[in-house]
């Protein structure tokens, strides 16, 4: 066996058109020599403790994304900050006033950072200190403080926000 290649190394010459024939597929779906080759694949885990400052978290993901296709700062944001808020998001993104003002779902989730910016401006008391990038990230981890200076649970908070936003954009487009 010295000299062949392996299974692993095989896969990673196949071109873009035969990995797209894997599309829709899953694991149960390949033949016997793809799924052992999978198998072979060695896979790179990092695991980050919770404990992390955010910004160290999005140097990690930053780095990790370095050679592939990159993140959007919206998709940076959603992998650092997943949870209630972020699925608030993704429901206004479906808002249907909303996607008759900015068109159809964007892959990059650039219609998820309008709507982050339009709630995190929205907030009483915001104050703009550049960059973007970090005034929204600090936007998604303040939940709690802003739901207790509304005098209510997260929960009901986002409710709120979504309710507000909501009604912003049903007045928008009439």
């Amino acid at each position: 066996r010295i000299g062949l290649p392996t299974r692993a190394s095989m896969l990673s010459k196949l071109d873009d058109e035969e990995y797209a024939g894997w599309n829709g597929m899953t694991y149960a779906d390949l033949g016997e020599y793809e799924q052992e080759a999978l198998r072979d694949c060695p896979i790179t885990t990092v695991t980050i403790p919770s404990s992390l400052e955010t910004e160290k978290v999005y140097d990690v993901y930053e780095d990790i994304n370095s050679g592939a296709e990159n993140l959007s700062p919206q998709q940076l944001r959603r992998a650092v900050h997943a949870g209630p808020y972020i699925d608030l998001i993704d429901r206004l993104r479906d808002n249907k006033h909303f996607r008759q003002v900015y068109g159809e779902r964007d892959v990059k989730e650039t219609d998820g950072e309008y709507i982050l910016r339009a709630l995190a401006f929205s907030q009483p008391g915001a104050v703009y200190r550049g960059p973007l990038k970090r005034f929204l990230s600090k936007e998604l981890g303040s939940m709690d403080d802003h739901a207790k200076r509304e005098g209510v649970d997260p929960d009901e908070w986002l409710e709120m926000q979504g309710k507000a936003f909501e009604r912003t954009m049903r007045v928008g487009v009439m």
